[in-house]
């Protein structure tokens, strides 16, 4: 994590190397800087970040530590990057507010990975959607089954609408489909196999 000492103006009093790293600037080449000028100018969109809108300069005014996500910071060559960064006051003796500590992070890795899961999660939809299968899970402990809503029309029945017990989908199973089901489900269970198995559902 990259971390910046302010003083109560906002000015740059000291930064570990990572932030450097992260802001892509030698630390003697921004200490003493307005910090909010130099890396916080404006907003994902390019608009201008006014000072008095800044959640780091509100600790500096209150002293109240601030949590913040979804916002950027610009490195020196003017490449903005995602980051989640908390504020905290640094308070005298006498609890006056002397400046602030910022430990932010860079958020590029982890937006990257976030967006590939649900592109991902959209084509395993997708094929859901065009293919007539779902997915299901079962915690046999709570005897808690849930479908998907890929699975509910294949039971003749509208998504949401499955009461989410084992029995409840036995009971839809062709009475003479149900041992051999039932079968499969032990051996999933006792010997640690994959669960499969063909048969036939009875539609209400």
């Amino acid at each position: 994590d990259g971390i910046q000492g302010l003083d109560e103006r906002g000015h740059i009093t000291f930064e570990n190397q990572a932030a450097s790293r992260l802001l892509g600037a030698d630390s003697q080449d921004l200490l003493g800087k307005f910090a909010h000028s130099t890396i916080h100018h404006s907003r994902a969109d390019g608009s201008p970040y006014p000072v008095e809108e800044c959640p780091t300069h509100a600790t500096l005014r209150d002293g109240v530590v601030r949590r913040v996500a979804g916002e950027v910071y610009w490195r020196g060559d003017g490449v903005r990057f995602p980051v989640e960064y908390v504020a905290s006051p640094i308070r005298g003796d006498e609890g006056g507010i002397l400046g602030a500590v910022v430990v932010f992070r860079d958020l590029t890795e982890r937006n990257r990975q976030e967006a590939k899961l649900r592109e991902s999660e959209a084509r395993l939809n997708l094929a859901l959607a065009t293919s007539g299968v779902g997915t299901w899970s079962w915690n046999v402990a709570k005897n808690d089954l849930v479908w998907d809503d890929y699975i509910h029309p294949l039971f003749g029945l509208k998504p949401g609408t499955f009461p989410g017990r084992h029995e409840d989908f036995l009971a839809r199973v062709h009475p003479e489909d149900r041992e051999q089901v039932e079968r499969a489900f032990s051996d999933s269970l006792e010997r640690d196999l994959p669960f499969s198995s063909q048969h036939r559902v009875v539609l209400p």
